[in-house]
This record gives C-alpha cells, sequence and structure tokens, in this order.
C-alpha cells in the first residue's frame, strides 16, 4: 500500500458520481466536470429507456465488433442515423415501428429473433385473425420492428463527455 493514496484518492477528489463512481475535484473545472458527466448519464439513461420502450434490455446472441470497441473505449453507443437521441423525428419513427403489425402465422410460438422477447398479441377485428404488434416479417423470420430498425441501422461511436473517463 502506498502512503498517502488514501489522501490523493480521496481528499483531493471528494466529489463522486453516484452512478458511476467517477471522481472530480472540488473546484469550479471539477464542479463543470460533474455538471457535464451527469447530465451524460442522465441523456443515456433517457435514450435507453426511449429504445427499449417498456420491455427488458435487449441482449442478442452477438455483439458487434463496433459495440466491443466502444464499450472497450468507453464511448456512448447510438443505435441510430447519427441524429440525437431523443429528437422529435426520433421518437416519431420509434412510434411508427410500434405501430407495425404482422398477422400471426399458425402455430407461430417464437420470441423476436434479435431481442428473444415474446410478442404483443392482439385480435385484429377487421381480419378477424391475431397479430403481433411492433412486428415485421423479414424473410419468413418475425422480429420486433423497432429490434430490426436498430439492427439493420448504422452504429455512430459518439465520444463520452469530457472527463468520464
Amino acid at each position: 500500500v502506498r502512503p498517502g493514496i488514501f489522501n490523493i484518492l480521496y481528499r483531493g477528489y471528494p466529489n463522486q458520481c453516484s452512478q458511476c463512481g467517477l471522481r472530480t475535484t472540488d473546484d469550479e473545472k471539477g464542479r463543470e466536470t460533474m455538471k457535464k458527466h451527469l447530465d451524460w448519464h442522465f441523456r443515456r439513461n433517457v435514450r435507453s429507456q426511449n429504445e427499449r420502450g417498456h420491455r427488458g434490455t435487449p441482449r442478442g446472441w452477438y455483439t458487434s465488433q463496433a459495440m466491443w470497441e466502444a464499450a472497450a473505449a468507453d464511448e456512448d453507443v447510438v443505435m441510430n442515423d447519427g441524429q440525437n437521441a431523443g429528437s422529435g423525428k426520433d421518437e416519431s419513427n420509434i412510434e411508427e415501428l410500434r405501430k407495425m403489425t404482422v398477422m400471426v402465422p399458425a402455430g407461430h410460438t417464437e420470441p423476436c429473433g434479435i431481442c428473444r422477447e415474446p410478442f404483443e398479441r392482439r385480435f385484429n377485428e377487421d381480419e378477424e385473425d391475431w397479430e403481433y404488434v411492433n412486428a415485421v416479417n423479414v424473410d419468413g423470420t418475425i422480429f420486433h420492428a423497432t429490434c430490426q430498425a436498430k439492427r439493420a441501422s448504422p452504429v455512430v461511436l459518439l465520444p463520452s463527455p469530457a472527463g468520464s473517463s
């Protein structure tokens, strides 16, 4: 144990992020860094909630190389066309995707091929048949429309805010 390490870590950097443990100094620059860092957490959490909706966090079977590299570099990963998450256009696009439906094939009980979550079913009065909500049929495989849109869109890497690494 190095002598004085406690003073270096705790007294020199007294402000600590309650979400990830990042520490900053108690001067004006440190407070500004902490403010930006907490704003980054907020934006990331809001985007995460908007993207996954009311379902749990989908975790695919395989992670792309870009996502591995972003996680290793502690960068923020955005799964859209590079626009700011939370923009009106992005949110309306997600709502349109959630409205897409696919008629349930006879005997189909498989979950989404991407997130492995089950589909929401509802009865379509006009067609007099069951349909999946937020669904799309791609080459005979049914996915959540939102999952398929994320998978089909390019991955854009955004650097972490200053001072968050």
